[in-house]
């Protein structure tokens, strides 16, 4: 049994956040979804290992820390088990933003953008690389798309926000 969010639903299968990570289980995976409160799952399926798990803990409190260089191998096991997970390739690009591998964070948001092409925080990303790189028109495009991106979610108070912080750097 894991347990997490759903973040999306699609033709058959479900992806979940399990601690920051996004997982995807196919439908011949899922014995079944149990509704655990508002917007917690219990999702029956193969269970995620105490590697993972490890890994995914280690990530988070070296990510606490500002040590984004330990990270990285935890990140990329957690690449090797769910090789299309998007938090986990966005998560290496920031590591690779924060140490000032700009190439890096590219690739890294590349894959994160070929798995979910409207990620808006994958956008915000490249924003953020290619104004450092003085790319300025890249970088323009980017934040116009993550402001698209945004305005397609949900519109809670952090996403409203963030979008009125956006629209107002474009100007």
């Amino acid at each position: 049994m894991v347990e997490g969010k759903i973040v999306e639903k699609g033709e058959g299968f479900i992806k979940m956040d399990f601690k920051g990570v996004e997982l995807t289980y196919w439908e011949d995976e899922i014995d079944r979804v149990e509704e655990d409160g508002e917007s917690q799952y219990n999702v029956s399926a193969p269970s995620i290992s105490p590697a993972m798990t490890a890994d995914i803990d280690e990530t988070r409190k070296y990510f606490a820390a500002g040590n984004y260089s330990a990270a990285i191998p935890y990140l990329n096991n957690i690449l090797k088990s769910n090789p299309e997970s998007v938090v986990a390739y966005l998560s290496l690009a920031i590591c690779y933003y924060n140490m000032q591998e700009y190439q890096q964070a590219l690739n890294q948001l590349r894959e994160s953008s070929r798995i979910n092409p409207g990620n808006y925080p994958s956008l915000i990303y490249y924003w953020l690389v290619y104004d450092k790189l003085g790319q300025k028109g890249k970088a323009q495009e980017a934040l116009s798309e993550s402001i698209k991106a945004l305005k397609k979610t949900s519109p809670t108070k952090d996403n409203l926000l963030l979008l009125q912080v956006l629209e107002k750097i474009a100007e």
